[in-house]
């Protein structure tokens, strides 16, 4: 709690941003709810100047955003590698980004317009593991190829609905 007090005694003072605002307004507690259903106060952060002339709402948002936009730099880098660099040469290297961002766009098209609703929004391992990495049995007969997956598959309903999601898409040629 000392901390807490120390921090609020530099506030008392009138201290001013170097864009005109009290100091006081671009502090953002944090607060942490505790397992008794008390919330208690647990680390001060502090907002840009810039962030003073924005309301909080539109602070929220540019922070969600943020995170949102964080959380799509980690899926490339985990998902697709995006950053490993193979090369001393800037121009093997950029086209090594260019065809990552072909592979995240093409991936990201598949997830919008075959997966399943429950499965959209997880991560790209995690959709490899459960629908590329998995055993099957391709079956050709009468002309149709049939996929047969073991019995205890754990994703044998959301394969399929994939592939009837695949089935069902029409190619629209302008």
């Amino acid at each position: 709690m000392a901390l807490f007090q120390k921090q609020d005694s530099c506030f008392s003072s009138k201290a001013a941003t170097a864009c005109g605002c009290p100091a006081e307004s671009l502090r953002l507690p944090t607060r942490l709810r505790s397992r008794g259903g008390r919330s208690a106060e647990i680390n001060v952060r502090f907002a840009p100047p810039i962030m003073c002339r924005l309301t909080p709402y539109q602070v929220i948002q540019f922070y969600r955003n943020r995170g949102r936009m964080e959380n799509f730099i980690k899926e490339g880098k985990s998902g697709f590698d995006f950053a490993a660099v193979s090369s001393h040469s800037k121009v093997v290297n950029a086209n090594r980004m260019r065809l990552h961002m072909l592979a995240y766009n093409l991936f990201n098209w598949f997830r919008r317009l075959t997966l399943p609703a429950n499965m959209r929004k997880q991560q790209v391992d995690t959709i490899r593991l459960k629908l590329i990495k998995i055993a099957a049995r391709a079956v050709r007969s009468a002309g149709s190829i049939t996929f047969k997956l073991c019995s205890s598959c754990p994703y044998k309903k959301e394969f399929y609905k994939t592939l009837e999601n695949i089935r069902q898409l029409t190619v629209q040629l302008e």
